[in-house]
């Protein structure tokens, strides 16, 4: 049975993180694009590994929009109807965010290990951690 992908739905930062790099790199790759163009170019692209919703991927190009790493050519007052570039400081610094990204992603199975290891560990009987009924 295949596993369904992960949802982004009450998830940590990491899942704003991949759709934000995700946007980046698409805008890298074309120069320039519309909102839903890049929204669904992002949905392809995660498809397979996370669920990260359409609504998520607005949400990534305001936040990215007021970071600075990426213009609205055409200023309209939704992402849906804007046209993106990638400003001059991201297109400088985005090689740099692409390596970092790249560390992460390598150390990530080190990461996975770790935690496998943690949640499978069996505490013993005279555990030291209180239990939810002490709490």
């Amino acid at each position: 049975m295949q596993n369904a992908p992960t949802t982004t739905s009450g998830k940590s930062d990491v899942f704003e993180a991949v759709a934000e790099i995700l946007i980046l790199m698409i805008l890298h790759e074309c120069g320039a694009a519309d909102g839903p163009s890049i929204v669904k170019k992002m949905l392809r692209r995660a498809d397979s590994l996370i669920y990260i919703e359409e609504a998520s991927g607005y949400i990534a190009l305001l936040k990215l929009e007021a970071s600075g790493w990426i213009k609205n050519n055409r200023y309209t007052a939704t992402p849906r109807t804007g046209v993106y570039v990638l400003t001059k400081s991201a297109r400088t610094h985005l090689p740099q965010e692409i390596k970092e990204w790249q560390e992460f992603v390598d150390h990530w199975s080190q990461i996975g290990c770790m935690l496998n290891e943690a949640i499978s560990a069996k505490p013993d009987s005279q555990s030291s951690l209180p239990t939810v009924s002490a709490i």
